[in-house]
Order: structure tokens, then sequence, then C-alpha cells
């Protein structure tokens, strides 16, 4: 059976896929759109969403959720981690609600013939409340515990908590590190210095592109320290289309050519521009890695987060 993935304009066939018009085909598997096998290693995952409704800042009613859920559907996906906020104090719905609201919204969307399967899953914010909230959680493919990184967030401290959540038995999967200040990225030194407005005018002079002159940009080593540590990382589609800003854009590209990503999300919370910026984004991501990487990031087959 095919697994019908709109998004891209043009294909260009290296045997993982075909197309048909705008429409991208990649192969699916015996099990197809939907199945009973959650563990179905083909299946184009969202690894971030807020598809609940009525239980954080995501999705407020059963209706907008379905609404989304029509939006994914039709970008591609086949199955969706529903990944509500866990804050303390904020929103702070147990894992047994979780899974009952769940079971609600997957009857309403199987009713409403859109082709999903969702599992339930939970996006912990890191804060002193972390640890107690790891007696029962709800986590990705059995062992990624999804962590939202605050504004605040200290480099002392982060290292620390998270060696605890991996002793564990848990691997931290980091949310959109791109969105984070923690990992905000930093130019060089030298490359400030070389650059410059005489700089710049003589590039336009010469012909020489401008971006050759631009100062560089290296990997934050504390999103490398975290890497060797096991943690592992999912970045927003959205912000390959710059709905978070263009810094949140330029930190995801350099996070994606140097591989950082192990997964990619949607981060939906509304329905609004969805199919636009899913499009777009993906697009984006495409550009850069190629079909074969796409497939990586967005199913199971053949992603390094299996094997690490």
């Amino acid at each position: 059976m095919i697994l019908e993935l709109i998004l891209f304009d043009s294909f260009e066939g290296d045997g993982d896929g075909f197309e048909t018009g705008r429409t991208m085909f990649l192969p699916a598997g015996p099990a197809g759109k939907t199945t009973d096998s959650r563990e179905d290693a083909s299946l184009v995952t969202d690894s971030h969403c807020h598809l609940i409704p009525g239980i954080d800042d995501g999705a407020g009613s059963f209706d907008e959720a379905l609404e989304m859920a029509e939006a994914l559907a039709a970008a591609g996906f086949a199955k969706i981690w529903c990944t509500p906020h866990r804050i303390t104090g904020s929103y702070d719905t147990e894992p047994a609600a979780i899974k009952e609201l769940l079971v609600e919204l997957q009857h309403r969307i199987t009713r409403a013939g859109i082709p999903l399967l969702l599992a339930p899953a939970t996006e912990y914010y890191f804060d002193e409340f972390l640890l107690a909230a790891l007696d029962h959680p709800l986590l990705l493919n059995e062992s990624m515990l999804l962590v939202e990184m605050p504004p605040s967030a200290m480099e002392t401290v982060v290292p620390d908590v998270l060696a605890q959540v991996i002793r564990g038995g848990y691997t931290p999967l980091i949310a959109h590190p791109e969105r984070s200040p923690i990992f905000a990225l930093a130019e060089t030194e030298s490359s400030l210095a070389d650059f410059s407005l005489l700089t710049l005018l003589r590039s336009l002079v010469i012909g020489k592109k401008r971006e050759e002159h631009l100062p560089e940009t290296e990997l934050p080593p504390f999103l490398l320290r975290l890497r060797s540590m096991g943690c592992r990382f999912q970045g927003n589609i959205g912000s390959f289309a710059g709905i978070y800003g263009e810094s949140a854009k330029e930190n995801a590209l350099l996070f994606l050519r140097e591989g950082i990503y192990d997964c990619l999300g949607s981060d939906a919370h509304r329905p609004n521009q969805l199919s636009a910026w899913l499009t777009e984004g993906l697009g984006v991501v495409r550009e850069i890695v190629g079909p074969a990487g796409v497939r990586k990031l967005l199913t199971h087959e053949g992603r390094r987060m299996q094997g690490r």
C-alpha cells in the first residue's frame, strides 16, 4: 500500500518514492495509512503536536482539533504524537486523563474519515518539578522523554538534571532547540573581525556572493555537550518557515545542515495557517537534506534515535 505524502512541488526520484503532480508518494509498508500497530517503522510521524483539546494552550475544542487533524493528514502525516504541556501549576493533566481524551479524539478522527493514528505522550517543562513527574511519564517510542527548555534554563543546572533522567532509563528529547536561548548561536571572534562594510562593498564590486563574507557561526558547545551525554533533539517544522522569527529559522537551518536533529514535529497549537507553513517548512527541509533525509526525520525507519 502507498502512503500519500503531499510535501513538495517536485520530486527527483532517488528510489525513496515517486510523484504524481504535486503529490509525493512514499512506500508505507503493509500497514498503509492507518494501522493498529503503533510501532510501524514507516509511518510518517509528527513527533510533537498539541492536538488534544482543552488541556493546554493547544486545540481549544474537538472541532478545532479535527481541523488541525485534517491539515496534518493532508500534509502527509499518518501518526501524531500528542504531546500536551506538563507545567506544574499551569498544565497539570495526569497521564490517565490524557489517554482518556486521546481515545475520544481518536474516535472522532476515525468517524470523520481522517487517516491519522494518535499516540499519547507529554512535553515536560524543564523545572524543579521535572524529576518528580517521572514516576509514570508518557514517552515517545517507549524511552524518549520530550523536554522543553525554559528561557531561564541554566547551563550549570541542566546537565545534572538530564543525567538523572538518563540514569532513570529515559532518553531526553529536547524540543525545538532552535527556539531556546540556552542554545543560541555564537559568531566567532575571527569572523566578526573580518566582517566589515568595506568587505561587503568589495564583494559587491568584484561580484562575489555576499554570503561568502558573512560572519560564520558554529554549533553551541552546550548543545554538543548534551548530545554527547545521550540527549536527542526535535526540530519544529514551522521554524524552517520562519513562523518564530529569523533567529529561530537561522538556528534551525544550521542545526539541520549539521545533523543535529533526530526527528521533526509540527508543534501545532492552532489550525490557523497550519497547512501553509507545513508545506513551506517541509519544502525547505527537503531542499537541504533531500527526500531520503526527510524520510529519516519523519519516520522511525533508519532514524538515528533508534540506534543510539
